[in-house]
């Protein structure tokens, strides 16, 4: 996700959901400083392990985000890990 031009994001809840049936994942969810996951990211989460077969709620309280931030997030197994995220924009 990323702020559009004259905005703010609010973003909450973020889950990361581990789809695989056997093995763990681990988890790093980042806020960027600009729209396209560029720039020296800050860690929201870091290398936190999510259970097979399990959910991890990464965020449960609203993150505002400021005009061209952008959030990712990434799994250390191809296609073991899920994320959702709702947002909404702020004028």
């Amino acid at each position: 996700y990323h702020t559009k031009m004259n905005t703010t994001g609010r973003v909450t809840p973020i889950t990361s959901a581990n789809v695989d049936g056997t093995n763990s994942a681990d988890v790093t969810v980042s806020l960027y400083p600009q729209d396209d996951i560029g720039g020296t990211a800050v860690k929201l989460a870091h290398l936190v392990t999510v259970p097979a077969k399990a959910t991890l709620i990464v965020l449960d309280k609203p993150l505002y985000l400021k005009e061209d931030q952008s959030i990712g997030a990434l799994a250390s197994a191809n296609s073991d890990l899920e994320a959702i995220a709702s947002w909404e924009d702020i004028s």
